[in-house]
Order: structure tokens, then C-alpha cells, then sequence
């Protein structure tokens, strides 16, 4: 055996090293603490959407879009009114069922291909207004930034697709590996 100062020394160094990781690792961990008042605020803050204004073109296959309004005080970045078809609100629905596994979301409200009526769209919009609200009623759903960039993204075309193909890449990557 050499002389008991080192073996001593060995071990003093071990014992640091661990104290620093544990010390890492509380850095890196978020307590429960953090996360209720997380939650708590995001549940505090408003965030109101209505669905209104359905506008259905005359061509071949009449497509209908609504305005989607938000507000939000103190977020500018969601006071706004974008124009959205019931397959976007489909395409969110899948989006979301895709990154949040297990949880429970509101489903939509039915789809019809023919004969829509002004009373059917009519409806459709308020069951709409209310699928909104019942999602942002969960503070993970109302703070995401897909859900946050559906309500305030005006881009339309292949700008949008590229947007929408990007969101579900995103979602269908492992959790780790998604960019946050």
C-alpha cells in the first residue's frame, strides 16, 4: 500500500467530484415548485379566442375559412386574426395528439363534405370557439408554441405548408430531440 495520504487524497477528490454533479444536476432539475408556479401563471394569463366570420368561396368545391381572433394582454404577438380552413384545425388536432401522448384533448367538431349549410357553419364556428377554449384550459396546450403560432402566423401558401411540415417533423421527433 502506498503512503495513506494519497489513498486519502483519492477519495477527498472522489467525494468533491460527486458533490459537483449533485450540484449539476440540482442546477438542471426543475422542482415541483417551479413547475406549479408555472403552471399558475400560465393558467392566470388570458388568452381568449373566438372563432367568427366564415367566408365560403364559390368555386367547384366551396371552401370555407374562418377568423380565428386572439387576444392576449400583455402578449402582443397573439392579438390578432388570422384566416384558417377546418383542415388546419384538423391538421392541429393531429399535431397536438402527436406531442402530447396520453393526453386527453377535446375532440373536434364534426366534419361535413356536402351540403353545408349557413346554419351548419354556423355551428361549426361556435363548436369551434369552444374546442379552442377547452384546449387552452390546459396551461401545456395554451403555452405551446405551435398552438401560440396557429393563432398569430399570417403566412399563407407554401410558406404555411413549409411552416405546418416543420411543426410535425418537430412533433413526431423523439421528445429529447426536439429543438426547444
Amino acid at each position: 500500500m502506498e503512503e495513506g495520504g494519497t489513498n486519502e487524497v483519492t477519495v477527498e477528490e472522489t467525494k468533491a467530484e460527486e458533490t459537483n454533479a449533485s450540484e449539476s444536476e440540482a442546477e438542471l432539475s426543475i422542482n415541483e415548485e417551479d413547475i406549479a408556479e408555472w403552471e399558475n401563471t400560465t393558467k392566470l394569463s388570458v388568452l381568449t379566442i373566438l372563432v367568427n366570420d366564415p367566408i365560403t368561396d364559390k368555386s367547384f368545391r366551396p371552401v370555407t375559412t374562418y377568423a380565428v381572433n386572439s387576444t392576449c394582454p400583455g402578449n402582443e404577438t397573439l392579438n390578432t386574426t388570422v384566416r384558417r380552413r377546418y383542415s388546419e384545425f384538423e391538421y392541429l388536432y393531429l399535431l397536438l395528439t402527436k406531442r402530447y401522448v396520453g393526453l386527453i384533448l377535446p375532440s373536434l367538431p364534426e366534419k361535413k363534405l356536402m351540403g353545408k349549410t349557413k346554419r351548419f357553419v354556423t355551428l361549426r364556428m361556435n363548436a369551434l370557439t369552444r374546442w379552442f377554449n377547452r384546449l387552452i384550459e390546459n396551461p401545456y396546450l395554451k403555452s405551446d408554441p405551435t398552438m401560440q403560432e396557429f393563432l398569430s402566423c399570417q403566412a399563407d401558401g407554401k410558406e404555411w405548408d413549409a411552416l405546418k411540415k416543420a411543426w410535425m417533423e418537430d412533433a413526431e421527433a423523439n421528445y429529447l430531440d426536439r429543438p426547444h
